[in-house]
């Protein structure tokens, strides 16, 4: 299943990129080519944005609600899960080009509030492009940890109330081990 997503995505991404470079892609072609997609896939549903800097170019929606006869409309709910560490790193990337961020800041200089325990500090300091590239040495959120309803917690609060989950087990930098904390 794992690789029929892949493919998914990949052929999304080359019809996305084709309509943005301003390819002769039309909106009819492109709604069946998703939808041929999704069939031999067996993808229930999906809703499908294309944007450019000001406007929507094109927007479809395909399917049912997963173990539903509901329709996806544009007001159908997705859980877009790791997708948002994305657009943190966009955000952060943004905020390097403006110069008010640099990647190898060390996070206990610009964020002190936030709490984590990493043994070798003087030596190997935890910065930001740790947090964004999964080389923390922090582990993962525990399971136990995703049944609590977090949802009235500001991020700072979100972000320290994982306190077994920002130990550096090893020097930050040195090893890749994908984590949810970070790039909270």
């Amino acid at each position: 299943m794992k690789l029929n997503k892949t493919i998914i995505f990949l052929t999304l991404f080359f019809l996305t990129t084709l309509k943005c470079l301003g390819q002769n892609v039309d909106n009819q072609s492109l709604s069946f080519v998703i939808d041929s997609i999704m069939k031999s896939n067996a993808v229930t549903g999906l809703q499908v944005v294309i944007v450019s800097k000001d406007s929507i170019m094109y927007q479809e929606n395909f399917g049912k609600v997963q173990d539903s006869e509901k329709a996806i409309t544009n007001e159908s709910m997705f859980c877009v899960s790791s997708i948002t560490k994305s657009f943190t790193a966009l955000g952060m990337m943004i905020l390097m080009e403006e110069g008010k961020l640099n990647l190898n800041d060390k996070l206990i200089d610009i964020a002190p509030e936030i709490s984590f325990d990493n043994p070798w500090e003087e030596t190997h300091p935890l910065k930001i492009v740790h947090l964004l590239e999964h080389t923390t040495g922090w582990s993962d959120v525990l399971i136990s940890q995703y049944i609590v309803d977090r949802s009235q917690m500001s991020s700072l609060e979100q972000a320290n109330d994982f306190p077994k989950s920002s130990i550096c087990s090893y020097p930050p930098g040195h090893f890749f081990s994908y984590q949810n904390s970070g790039p909270t």
